[in-house]
């Protein structure tokens, strides 16, 4: 079994609001990002023949993340 020194289990609120569940900014998770950004011109890209597509991390949140499809 594995065992963290500091750890600390989290309640159901706290688990809720870090998936996004609540329409609070306290905690969120941030939205994984697979596409590559080009820092000189801002514009994200894939390899390959795949295009980068922008969606919604959570029904309840106005984040976005990033996916090569």
């Amino acid at each position: 079994m594995l065992k963290l020194k500091n750890a600390q289990s989290l309640s159901r609120t706290d688990m809720k609001n870090l998936m996004g569940g609540n329409n609070d900014n306290a905690a969120k998770a941030l939205c994984p990002e697979f596409c590559f950004l080009d820092e000189n011109t801002g514009e994200r890209f894939c390899g390959g023949d795949k295009q980068c597509v922008s969606y919604r991390c959570n029904p309840n949140s106005n984040q976005y993340g990033y996916k090569c499809v």
